[in-house]
């Protein structure tokens, strides 16, 4: 994967009991979520990582163990950033990958999802069921049953998530049939669902979770 320095289109706002510097120096997973915790609004948390508001623009995801590691590792691929439908990232760890900096997206619901894409959850789930099977990708559930989709292919959003999902060996359907998956932006004055959970590769998948 290509590594670059984002474009942090301003100064990162945090507030100002949190110094990064003393954020970077803290050698523990649970001593930089305890950090962070402390000082920043946390928004979500999984197995892998905590996710913190830095302001009305940004949010921080933090790694608390390798699988975080491995996940924030895959977010900070470069040319993400050429797709649309990813999340932006402004900054990230350089050299081990405890965190990352990317644009703040509003939580979406089923309704608002399919109203800006066009398309269902589950449409997307069925979308990517049936590329695991044409393309033989890895996944669970797999059979060689083809699932009926009652929507457009051509539909420009499903265009770009089978880049996306063929271009990193994605896990499919996996996640992608779940609201916080996604989230909402606003994109050259417009509405827009991008993707902000996208670090489960089946690399990521088979070293920590399979």
């Amino acid at each position: 994967m290509l590594k670059f320095k984002f474009d942090t289109l301003e100064e990162m706002a945090y507030p100002a009991n949190f110094n990064m510097d003393d954020f970077k120096s803290i050698n523990s997973f649970a001593g930089r979520v305890k950090y962070a915790n402390e000082r920043l609004d946390k928004i979500a948390s999984g197995s892998a990582r905590t996710i913190f508001k830095i302001d009305n623009e940004k949010v921080l995801k933090v790694a608390k163990n390798k699988k975080g590691y491995a996940q924030n590792r895959v977010e900070t691929d470069f040319y993400f950033q050429n797709f649309d439908i990813i999340a932006k990232v402004f900054d990230y760890d350089q050299e081990n990958d405890t965190y990352l900096e990317m644009e703040l997206a509003k939580k979406v619901s089923p309704s608002r999802f399919k109203k800006l894409t066009g398309v269902s959850l589950e449409n997307v789930w069925d979308f990517l069921y049936n590329l695991k099977v044409t393309y033989n990708l890895k996944g669970k559930n797999r059979n060689d049953q083809l699932k009926p989709l009652n929507v457009d292919e051509d539909n420009p959003f499903l265009e770009e998530l089978r880049e996306v999902v063929l271009m990193y060996d994605m896990v499919v359907p996996g996640d992608f049939g779940r609201p916080s998956t996604y989230g909402e932006v606003i994109r050259n004055g417009q509405p827009q669902i991008v993707i902000v959970d996208f670090g489960l590769t089946n690399g990521v998948y088979d070293d920590f979770y399979k």
